[in-house]
């Protein structure tokens, strides 16, 4: 029996699958000429943004093995910025000032090494800390060893002074002119040297001897001409790194591809994809980027790729240049609390969809005939793309979420044609593969009904095979097919009886509060549109979804402000609203905390001049709400039991 229920279980979850799986498609755009035939017209393409400015990049090139770089905006701006920060969240005593402190161990760390006070450093001017790697030699010399590499060496720090006399001044006890090795200065630090040297108004401290500095010293000029762009600036160079790392990284390829080619490895095509991503990502990837910035209304962490101009990754990473995902994210519910949108160009996509589809081929134990017509269909609905997509989750009806999911079509009846036609063959190659390693399974009647039913495209006979069980249990099944105003949606209704449920599913209460007692999933399409819902409003807003209909979300002020400060530039957005998602659940929930206000965090990605960036930014207010939520509040004490009782005078002397 418990064999038979769990068949039912899968049986039941392939035909939801096979019925109400979206995919978007349209066919492939030229983005130039969309936007040329738009200014003609007088009007912009939906989701096609017209003549936007390109945010810029640090232009700041490596070379000679500089493989990273950390640079600090200013030790005034880090300490402002702290403070002031730190003052918000209550994590700095009043009065605390941290600079102070950090001057003071600065102080008596240059005093260890000869090197008097800190005035003459430039506090209000960036400061970098960099790494030059060289790579190891081939071969050791002849007769001897090569020695470990010391982690400090390759480490040089590039800082502004207000005046070069000053600070020449302060290191009195610094050995110059010949003793100096070849630099301006050379301090000892115990036994290690350290060198000094200026470039410009640069000043630049390491730890090796001259061949090091000149290596550097190209690129400390070009940092002079840098703003730093963030609080925190970091960067890596995955150029250079891939030449004096090649050994290192050749080694590393071919431990994955023995993985990949050993017994133990349950699926060596994986391996090797993944090796083969990572080689072709070094080749293509120049350089990564982290920034950091801190105020007191914004926190936001920040990264940015860089690659090799005109490669497979370059189009990848600038497949969403010019294009915002407003439109497709207005058609989501005005009461969204959580909602992702993205606008990029689908020919990017289709360069690695064959490098997918032979992971799936094998995954999948697809013969050539079956794969050549599984190809052909993916292919089909990839062509059909737009590039627009949206997903948001909100309340629904007495449901605590419901889900929407819209994706561009430039003919929704063939994308949903085709996707029904793929997922059926999919399943039926699983159901196939689960016989020939299951007599059992094999021989039950129910199977071949599901069989029959889906190479017949005929869903029907499943739901009157199955149904009767499921609404045993407590689960009642209905489909149908809804057209209406140019739309063609397929639904499937859920009728729960929790009272039947129950005695299956201890928890089904806690599932009621969550679902309620009837949802339904729909996939709906028409021309431009194919829309997935799941709720119990889910045949009305996947109708208004496929016919393009806004549904509010643009309107919701917090979610308004939110696309506003992300710019025209943004291709993807991630937007969460914390305060309306817990208020929704702790309707249900009271355990849940209710967060105070209306504030959201926003992931947003934009193809820059040379790079695709993404950002996490979260409003410190919010920051503050969440705290101020998760801090039990103080305990109520009753003044009358909590004072001690005031002492007893002493009683008077009897009269005598």
């Amino acid at each position: 029996m418990t064999t038979h229920r769990m068949v039912t279980a899968g049986m039941v979850a392939a035909l939801c699958a096979a019925l109400l799986l979206p995919v978007g498609c349209k066919k492939k755009e030229d983005p130039k000429a969309v936007q040329a035939a738009a200014t003609a017209a007088g009007a912009v393409a939906p989701g096609v943004v017209a003549a936007i400015p390109v945010l810029p990049d640090v232009e700041l090139a490596a070379g000679d093995g500089i493989a990273g770089w950390v640079s600090l905006q200013s030790l005034n701006a880090l300490f402002d910025s702290t403070e002031a920060l730190g003052g918000r969240l209550s994590l700095l005593p009043p009065g605390a000032s941290l600079r102070q402190d950090v001057y003071a161990g600065l102080a008596a760390a240059l005093s260890s090494v000869g090197v008097s006070g800190h005035e003459w450093l430039d506090k209000g001017k960036s400061i970098h800390v960099g790494f030059q790697d060289d790579a190891p030699p081939a071969a050791p010399p002849a007769g001897g060893v090569v020695a470990a590499p010391n982690p400090v060496e390759g480490l040089f720090v590039v800082l502004h002074v207000t005046d070069k006399a000053k600070m020449v001044g302060a290191m009195a006890t610094a050995k110059k002119g010949a003793e100096a090795e070849g630099h301006e200065a050379l301090l000892l630090a115990g036994e290690q040297k350290v060198f000094v040297d200026f470039v410009g108004p640069q000043t630049v401290v390491l730890t090796t001897g001259a061949g090091r500095f000149a290596k550097v010293k190209t690129f400390v000029e070009r940092l002079d001409r840098v703003q730093v762009p963030a609080l925190l600036y970091m960067g890596v160079s995955v150029e250079d790194l891939a030449k004096t790392r090649q050994k290192e990284i050749g080694q590393l390829m071919a431990m994955m591809e023995q993985a990949g080619n050993t017994e133990m490895a349950g699926q060596p095509q994986v391996m090797q994809a993944y090796s083969k991503m990572l080689r072709d990502w070094l080749t293509d990837l120049q350089r990564v980027e982290v920034l950091v910035n801190a105020d007191t209304k914004t926190t936001k962490l920040e990264w940015r790729m860089h690659a090799r101009n005109g490669s497979k990754l370059y189009r990848q990473l600038m497949a969403g240049r010019g294009r915002s995902p407003k439109d497709v994210l207005a058609l989501m519910p005005g009461n969204s609390y959580l909602a992702f949108g993205s606008h990029v160009d689908p020919a990017a996509s289709l360069e690695t969809l064959d490098e997918t589809l032979v992971l799936l081929k094998d995954l999948l134990k697809l013969q050539d005939a079956d794969y050549k017509a599984f190809v052909e269909d993916i292919k089909g609905a990839a062509k059909l793309q737009d590039g627009q997509s949206a997903l948001s989750l909100y309340p629904d009806g007495q449901a605590l979420f419901g889900v929407s999911a819209a994706v561009g079509t430039t003919d929704g009846t063939v994308a949903v044609k085709l996707v029904k036609r793929l997922v059926t063959g999919i399943a039926l190659r699983l159901i196939a593969q689960q016989k020939a390693t299951d007599a059992e399974l094999a021989a039950m009647p129910q199977l071949a009904i599901v069989e029959k039913s889906l190479s017949e495209g005929k869903l029907q006979p499943i739901i009157d095979a199955f149904g009767p069980m499921a609404e045993a249990a407590g689960v009642k099944l209905t489909i149908n097919t809804n057209e209406v105003d140019g739309t063609v949606c397929d639904v499937l209704d859920v009728q729960v009886d929790f009272a039947k449920l129950a005695a299956n599913a201890p928890d089904s209460e806690q599932v009621k509060k969550v679902i309620g007692d009837r949802t339904a999933v729909a996939l709906c399409s028409a021309k431009t549109k194919v829309a997935m819902t799941f709720g119990p409003g889910a045949l009305e807003h996947g109708k208004r979804i496929a016919l393009g209909k806004p549904g509010g979300l643009a309107e919701a002020p917090v979610f308004k402000q939110a696309v506003s400060d992300a710019g025209p530039q943004t291709s993807m957005l991630l937007y969460l609203n914390p305060g309306l998602a817990m208020a929704t659940f702790a309707k249900a929930f009271p355990e849940v905390p209710r967060i105070q206000g209306d504030r959201a965090v926003t992931m947003t990605c934009q193809a820059r001049a040379r790079s695709m960036g993404c950002g996490l930014e979260v409003p410190v207010e919010l920051i503050v709400a969440i705290k101020n939520a998760a801090t039990p509040p103080a305990p109520v004490v009753d003044p009358a039991v909590a004072a001690p009782a005031a002492p007893m005078a002493p009683a008077a002397p009897a009269a005598p």
